[in-house]
């Protein structure tokens, strides 16, 4: 991620990851894979913590949950 990404770009890159590992978990099990508006079943088995950031000291580091019980992504 470049230096000073903005939150807009932290959160995409973030929702991305999350997709990319739901996908490849559903790939071996009956998971439901992700779509455009849902994350993946994984999710609603599994919580999830995730830190978005640089590796520049004064760059915020962003931090997502999503818990099993609910159907967003929280920053």
């Amino acid at each position: 991620m470049k230096h000073n990404s903005s939150e807009e770009e932290k959160e995409e890159l973030g929702e991305s990851c999350v997709k990319v590992l739901a996908k490849e978990v559903s790939k071996n099990s009956a998971l439901t894979k992700p779509t455009a508006n849902y994350l993946g079943e994984l999710y609603d088995f599994y919580s999830l913590e995730l830190m978005v950031g640089t590796d520049h000291e004064e760059d915020e580091i962003m931090f997502m949950r999503k818990n099993k019980d609910t159907k967003e992504l929280v920053w």
